[in-house]
This record gives C-alpha cells, sequence and structure tokens, in this order.
C-alpha cells in the first residue's frame, strides 16, 4: 500500500536558549502496509542569536529505503523553514511500530542539535506467505549449498505469482527467477543452488526470497547463513572482537577556495566473553575535519561498556536524564548507570566541546519498579556555566505492550527558580489508537524544555477493514510572559481525516485542516488564519510505485486583512525492477502551504538511482534543483566496492550551489576489518589427527571436517589440525557432501569426542568403500499350479504365491543406533539406500505407510542385515494375503442353537 503521510509526534517539539526546534507536521498516527512510499514533513526552527548551518539526517530502520537525500541547508536567527523526507516501506517488513528519527545538528556547533523521533506502524498481510523450510545454519565458504523455500498461497483463489531469489553478498542463485501457479490453500518447494565465494574469515549471508503476483500481492522470506572460512582452524587462542579501521581523504572547492585534509578512524565492538554478557564498543577518530569538507566529521573519542544490569561510557557521548531535566546533549563526560532487581541509579557528568561557555551537567538518578510494568524515580541535574541552576524532579512510567504512560514534574532554583510538568499517554490496545501530551514549562526553568505551553492530541478509529477515520488536535505557546522583544507565538491546528476504502487498487484518503499562527503581543507581527483541505492517493502494482498529494487552502492575513490562495504539491515515484536496482523521482511545489510571510513559490524535483554495477559494487545518484527565493542545485555521487576480506573502498561526491554560492566536497575512504585481541584463553586445546584408507592405509587428502563449525581440510598425507577447539564434548563431522572420495567412515560420523586442555586430543578415523541395501516392496498372489516364478509358504504345497505388483509410496527406514536413513519406494516397489558404512543395520517398512484398508499383511516389516563394503545386501518384503480362520461347528451343535 501506498500512502502520502504527514505525521505529527509529541515527543521532542521543545525551545531551548540557543537552540533549534524540530517538530513534525500533522498527523501523528497512521498506520499501513508494507511497500508503502512515506513523505513525511518536519519544521526546523533556530532559536539562536547566530545563523546555523545545518545537516540533517534521516534515520530509517534497517533495509528502509530514502527516496530524498539529506541536502543540507542554513537558518538565520529566528527564521523557520518545513523540509520533506520521503521513503519507501520494503516488501516484508514486519507488522509492528517502527521508528523514524529526524535529525538537525550544527556542523559548527555539534552539541546544538534537535531531532524529532516518529513512531509507525506496518499492517499485517497475509495471503500469500513464503518460509523457509531447508536453509542450512552454515555452510563451507567456496562450496555450494541448496536451500529450500516454501511458499503458499493463503487466500481463496487461485494466483499466479512471480519469485526472485538473491543472496545479499551477490552469490550467485539459481534460479534467481521463477513463476508459480498455485490454487487455493496449495503449497509449493522452491529449491535454490547458492554458489558461495572462498572467504578468509567468517562471514553472514542473508539468501531471501521475494514472491509477488506483479500488483499488491507480495510476500517475503529471509534466512541469514553463516559462511565458515576454509582452514586456519577453530576457536582461537585469543579472544576477540571485530573492529575495522578507515582512512579518507577529504578535500573542498568553495567558489574556487580549496581546502583539504584527512582523517582516520577506529571502531570495534562486540561481546568480551562467550556468553556475550560482557559488551564494549570502542570509537576514534581524528583529526577533526570539518574545515576540510563539508563530508569530514569532528574528532570523536569514547569507549562504552555493557554488562548485566550496568552500562558505563567515557568520552564524547549524548548524555541525558529524563525528558524535562536533559533529553540529550552532546558533550565530553563520564556516565554510568546499574539495574539492580528493583532498583536502578544513574550517573554522569559532562561538558560541552565546542563552545566557550564552559558549560557543564552533573546528573543524578534513583528509580525503583513498583509493579513489573512500572517504575518511579526521582532525578537531579546540577548547570553550570551559562546558566547557573539545580533541577530537581519525579517522574513515574508504566511501559506495557501497546500501552505507555509517562507521568513527570520538575522546578529549578537558581536566579530565577520556575516549574515545569509533562504527561504522556499512548494506547493501542484495541481499535482505537490514540496519543496524549501535555506539557508546561515555565519561563525560568532551567531544564531542557523552557518557556512554552503545549497540548497534542491525535487518533485514528477503523470504521471497517479498508477505512477508517483519523483527527488530531494542537495547541502550542511560546514566550508565555509574552516579553515584547521577541515574539509570543501561538499555534494551534484542527484535522479531521477519512481514509477511503481501496478502488481499483488506489489507497485514497481526504483531509480538512485548520491552521492558525498569531503572535500575543501587544505589537503583533503575525496573525494567520489558514484553512485547506487535503487529497491523498496511490497506487502500487509489481516493482513500482506512484504516489500523489495536493492541498489547496486560503490564508488569511487578520493583520493586513488581505487574503491569498496556498496550495502544496507531492509526488513521487519508485521503481524496484531488481533487488540490483532502485530508482526514483519526486516533486515539491509549495505556494506558501506554511509560510507565515507571502514568498516565491518554491518548487524541488530531485531524482536518484541506486544500482549494483557489478559484485559487491554499488552506486548511487542524487540529484536536486530548487526554483525559490534562495535557488540551489544538489548532486550527490556514491560508489562502493567491498572486497572479499571484507575491505571496502568508497568514493563520494556532493555539490551543492545556489544564488551566491557554490561548493563541492569529495571524500575517498578505504577500510579494513581486524580482530581485537582481548585476553588469551584457558578453555581451549588443540585438536588433531589423520583420516586413513583401512584398507591400504593411505591418507585422504582434501576432505573437509567440521568441529562445532570450525573448517579444515585434510593435506597429501590425511592429516587435519585444529589449533584452538574448546574444552569440554565436541561433535567432529565432514564439512562437504561429498564424502571422502567415494568412502564414507568405519564409525559413522558425528564423532563424538571429549577435547581436554591436559590430554592427547589425537583423532585417527578410517574410512571404507560403503555398502548398500536394495530391495523391493511385493504383494504375492495365492495360485493353483506351480508357476516358473512362485513363493511356497511355510513349506506347504497347497500355500502356493506368485509375485504380484510392487506397492509404491511405502516408507523404508535403514537405521543404526542414531543414525537413520529414510526412502521412499518407487511405482514398482524398488527402492535403494547407498553409502552405508558396514556393519549390522535394522531395515524396516513402516507399516502405517502400507495401503489402508488392504487385503494384505507383511511376513515381516524388518531384517536384521549385515552390510559388507562394496557389496550390495538384498531385501525384499513380502505382503501376502490375510489368512481368515474359520471355525467349524457340528451340526447338531448348531440345530440345538436356541
Amino acid at each position: 500500500m501506498f500512502l502520502w503521510l504527514l505525521l505529527l509526534c509529541w515527543t521532542e517539539v521543545f525551545a531551548q536558549a540557543g537552540g533549534l526546534r524540530v517538530r513534525a507536521v500533522d498527523y501523528e498516527l497512521a498506520a499501513f502496509e508494507p511497500r508503502g512510499v512515506v513523505t513525511l514533513a518536519f519544521e526546523v526552527a533556530n532559536d539562536s542569536a547566530r545563523p546555523q548551518d545545518l545537516e540533517p539526517t534521516l534515520e530509517l530502520p534497517a533495509g528502509w529505503r530514502a527516496v530524498t537525500p539529506d541536502v543540507p541547508f542554513t537558518l538565520a536567527p529566528g527564521e523557520s523553514t518545513v523540509r520533506f523526507v520521503t521513503f519507501v516501506i520494503p516488501e516484508g517488513s514486519s507488522a509492528t511500530d517502527y521508528a523514524v528519527r529526524y535529525t538537525a545538528r550544527s556542523r559548527r556547533q555539534p552539541e546544538v542539535s534537535a531531532h524529532h523521533a516518529v513512531n509507525i506502524r506496518v499492517n499485517a498481510v497475509r495471503r500469500l506467505e513464503a518460509a523457509a523450510l531447508d536453509v542450512p545454519d552454515a555452510v563451507v565458504s567456496g562450496q555450494p549449498y541448496r536451500a529450500v523455500f516454501l511458499v503458499r498461497n493463503a487466500g481463496n483463489a487461485p494466483v499466479v505469482v512471480n519469485f526472485q531469489a538473491r543472496s545479499s553478498l551477490g552469490h550467485p542463485v539459481d534460479p534467481a527467477q521463477g513463476r508459480l501457479e498455485l490454487a487455493p490453500r496449495e503449497s509449493r518447494e522452491v529449491a535454490l543452488e547458492v554458489r558461495t565465494e572462498a572467504l578468509t574469515r567468517s562471514g553472514f549471508d542473508q539468501l531471501s526470497l521475494t514472491v509477488s503476483d506483479g500488483t499488491d500481492l507480495s510476500t517475503q522470506s529471509a534466512r541469514v547463513v553463516k559462511l565458515l572460512p576454509l582452514g586456519g582452524g577453530g576457536e582461537g587462542l585469543y579472544r576477540t572482537i571485530p573492529g575495522r579501521v578507515k582512512l579518507s581523504f577529504l578535500s573542498r572547492d568553495e567558489d574556487g577556495k580549496r581546502a583539504g585534509g584527512w582523517q582516520t578512524e577506529l571502531t570495534s565492538a562486540g561481546a568480551v566473553d562467550e556468553a556475550g554478557a560482557h559488551r564494549v564498543n570502542i570509537l576514534l577518530r581524528g583529526p577533526d575535519a570539518r574545515q576540510a569538507s563539508a563530508l569530514g566529521a569532528w574528532d570523536e573519542y569514547r569507549f562504552e561498556y555493557g554488562g548485566k544490569g550496568v552500562a558505563a561510557g567515557v568520552g564524547d557521548l549524548t548524555y541525558g536524564l529524563t525528558p524535562l531535566t536533559e533529553y540529550g546533549r552532546y558533550g565530553r563526560g563520564a556516565q554510568a548507570k546499574v539495574m539492580l532487581d528493583d532498583w536502578g541509579f544513574e550517573l554522569y557528568e559532562m561538558g560541552d566541546r565546542f563552545t566557550r561557555t564552559g558549560n557543564r551537567q552533573l546528573g543524578v538518578s534513583a528509580s525503583r519498579a513498583v509493579s513489573p510494568a512500572s517504575r518511579l524515580s526521582l532525578n537531579y541535574l546540577a548547570k553550570s556555566g551559562e546558566l547557573e541552576a539545580n533541577i530537581y524532579s519525579l517522574r513515574a512510567v508504566r511501559q506495557e505492550a501497546a500501552f505507555s504512560a509517562e507521568t513527570e514534574l520538575a522546578s529549578s532554583d537558581g536566579a530565577t527558580p520556575d516549574r515545569a510538568v509533562r504527561g504522556y499517554l499512548f494506547d493501542s490496545r484495541g481499535g482505537l489508537r490514540y496519543s496524549a501530551t501535555a506539557l508546561y514549562a515555565g519561563p525560568r526553568f532551567a531544564g531542557y524544555y523552557r518557556d512554552q505551553a503545549l497540548v497534542s492530541v491525535s487518533g485514528n478509529y477503523p470504521l471497517g477493514e479498508d477505512w477508517g477515520v483519523r483527527a488530531s488536535v494542537l495547541w502550542q505557546r511560546m514566550n508565555l510572559e509574552r516579553i515584547a522583544t521577541r515574539p509570543a507565538l501561538e499555534e494551534s491546528q484542527l484535522s479531521l481525516g477519512l481514509e477511503f476504502p481501496r478502488a481499483a487498487g488506489i489507497n485514497s484518503s481526504a483531509d480538512l485542516l485548520l491552521r492558525r499562527k498569531r503572535d500575543l503581543r501587544r505589537d503583533p507581527n503575525v496573525d494567520l488564519l489558514h484553512p485547506s483541505v487535503r487529497l491523498n492517493g496511490a497506487y502500487g502494482a509489481g516493482n513500482w510505485g506512484l504516489s500523489a498529494s495536493g492541498e489547496f487552502g486560503t490564508t488569511e492575513d487578520r493583520l493586513s486583512d488581505r487574503r491569498y490562495a496556498t496550495s502544496l504539491a507531492l509526488l513521487s515515484l519508485y521503481l524496484n525492477p531488481s533487488e540490483r536496482h532502485f530508482y526514483n523521482l519526486y516533486l515539491i511545489r509549495d505556494d506558501n502551504t506554511y509560510s507565515a510571510v507571502r514568498q516565491r513559490v518554491n518548487t524541488s524535483v530531485g531524482a536518484g538511482a541506486s544500482f549494483q554495477l557489478w559484485e559487491r559494487a554499488r552506486l548511487q545518484l542524487n540529484l536536486q534543483r530548487s526554483v525559490a527565493e534562495n535557488a540551489n542545485r544538489f548532486f550527490m555521487l556514491g560508489f562502493e566496492q567491498t572486497l572479499r576480506g571484507g575491505q571496502t573502498v568508497s568514493l563520494l561526491l556532493r555539490s551543492t550551489s545556489g544564488r551566491f554560492a557554490h561548493q563541492t566536497d569529495a571524500q575517498f575512504s578505504v577500510s579494513f576489518p581486524f580482530d581485537v585481541p582481548i585476553v588469551r584463553r584457558a578453555d581451549v586445546a588443540p585438536v588433531a589427527g589423520r583420516l586413513l584408507d583401512a584398507e591400504t592405509g593411505a591418507g585422504l587428502r582434501d576432505v573437509p571436517l567440521s568441529l562445532d563449525g570450525a573448517i579444515v581440510m585434510t593435506d597429501e598425507q590425511g592429516y587435519f589440525r585444529y589449533d584452538a577447539a574448546r574444552a569440554g564434548r565436541r561433535y567432529l563431522t565432514l564439512a562437504g557432501a561429498g564424502g571422502a572420495a567415494g568412502k564414507v567412515p568405519l564409525t559413522p560420523f558425528p564423532r563424538e569426542m571429549e577435547v581436554r586442555t591436559d590430554g592427547d586430543n589425537y583423532q585417527e578415523i578410517q574410512f571404507v568403500v560403503p555398502g548398500s541395501v536394495k530391495g523391493q516392496i511385493r504383494r504375492y498372489e495365492p495360485v493353483v499350479e506351480m508357476p516358473s516364478q512362485a513363493y511356497r509358504r511355510g513349506g506347504n504345497d497347497a500355500d502356493l504365491l506368485a509375485e504380484g505388483d510392487g506397492v509404491p509410496g511405502a516408507l523404508v527406514l535403514v537405521r543404526r543406533g542414531e543414525l537413520e536413513y529414510r526412502r521412499l519406494a518407487d511405482a514398482e516397489g524398488r527402492f535403494r539406500i547407498d553409502g552405508l558404512p558396514p556393519g549390522k543395520w535394522l531395515v524396516s517398512v513402516d507399516e502405517g505407510s502400507l495401503p489402508p484398508g488392504s487385503q494384505y499383511q507383511a511376513e515381516q516389516l524388518q531384517f536384521q542385515l549385515d552390510v559388507r563394503s562394496g557389496e550390495e545386501t538384498p531385501v525384499d518384503f513380502r505382503l501376502l494375503p490375510r489368512t481368515r480362520r474359520m471355525r467349524m461347528i457340528p451340526i447338531e451343535s448348531a440345530l440345538n442353537a436356541p
């Protein structure tokens, strides 16, 4: 389903002295299906006394794809703007709630930032189902493997669907695509062969199968397969965590003035213990490269630790306590958090890095669980620098599935004491889904929110399977004391919408909106009333989608007694012909829909493409042209190549040009993966051995072995070695499906062994030519004369039986201990089981697989066979006519019967 919508979310609308404000516009809650095109509108305001060069960032859930690029922009003091972002919900997205975050951050002062998190719900679609049926958890890299998926038509009508199979690492998949005809409730298997490349270290490949009928009926299933390196051996002597080092070269050309520089970055994160209970995260990046290029980042150094109930960090982090004290501020310092059974404690101390104000914070929090879903906390924050104050707050939180409630009371002391209160409620347990927020922060309150009041309520309610109503109310006031030196804005908004049932594959909706923005000072500079109507429509078919929206209204300027028409048009188109290609096009035309002062019509047109050039090489292109008072052009080109060893080479070019300036930035980066050794392990020991032919004594070469997932290959003499294997009970088995040159182990795999740190872990394994079992399941019929092929039952000439038809589809089982093989008899009742090690085997037929209600019974249901190396052992199962026993009653007894 494709929807255009503008969402309003309560969470992070704020006003900070010398900071930024970000809020979403219009509706807060929405629900839609995968493959939807979503457009969000965010208002960004600069409340500081200086211009801000802002770098926006749109954070999407994994796998979601942005249509519009992150284009930098500048805001003058007191200026605000509305930014539009568009993205696509991918096929196969789970039916749950997702968070989408939009952040605006100052390049010169990274601690000056604002963000807004939006909650988006994806509806469940259960018409066509796909599931992984037989996909290995781990395979040897460099060798092909087989994967089987199950596709099911869960509807009540026949469908014809196409499927596409893809490896996330670009491995060839056969078949890569195909076609299935499915009757109602019918299931079909799709068998795939994936040809992998040899890796020098472990990796992960996601194998996905996408099924679609070319319209809105589609589904996806995916499994992650671990790729094991061939060679090396086992666990490793040291416990390590993965890391990556990146070297970047940067350049900038701004109106002919050139600059350049370089930057290195080292990252490492992972568990330092076997159970994964203790984890670390390390980032070392420098020097500061913001002056070298707009693509350069500031220098950053941090270390974080997380364990069971304990978390700590030191360095450059985002620190915070609660919404009213400090929601989140970037700086340099240290923090710690301890969570016990019922009690929790938090502590941090930090200071701003990029200002000379000496701003510092000390935060302390203590909380206690009053129930499994509720927690009460006391919080204290001390501020120094530009603002000297102590802030105290009491916060209560209740969090359940699909329900949350929050209340916080706070007060601040200092030269100008004040208070604040905030409440939040969210409930989606029933048909009605709603959220409500109330906030008051006094003019002299020293916390995160300041000098504002806000009430926001939003909800939607389904009226049927495909349609429903939605509504939202917003009221917000700034500058509560109406100080004459800055605007005392009051903004209110009311919206009511209806989502219509789908018709001809088109999703449509309509909304009525009323917005008012006015200055409450005695000498106001703005008083606008804006009624409007919005129409939305979207259509999707197969691998492409189109979304369009139009808003038409009138702005009444009550100060000048003037009226003028406004309009907003949004158009988004995307084409996704395969997993290797993605194209998009968008158009935004805004004629003063959100403007406080009438301006020129702002038109933005953009296009983008992302496609895989060759294996593990991807190219991304974005173009945008804006025509307005601040007309500009934006161009971005990105290329990334991933090598077999995990190394990456990337190039990023970005050019922005406007009426007064032109700037081009470039970044060339190379990165290398590595392992960081933490401590030498005491729980590992070497394991060695040899594979040999039991008859000749010659070693078997090039045989892959697996010990708990670690792969090694035997050498020319058949020897193998694991440098380090975990102590304890382990299982050694063949890693490949081909065996060892047509031979099988004398003792069947998996081979159980006890790895000892103080003992000999040598294994000698003998291989032999396998044997086989061959037979038939056949009926026998009674005859009067002796035929050429007959069977005498019980040695009695009166019981002669002739061979009849074979029994197809019977299940034959061959067992020895825990090892078992199964085969189905063919159309003539024949079966054959190869690859059996010599020894005693129990061969049986499953009586439940024989024809029901048959007039025949098996003479013998199981046999114990002595299978010999290189020989074929025959066995036949005979189904004989059932014998009815008749009791002869004397005539006299019968006549005397009552």
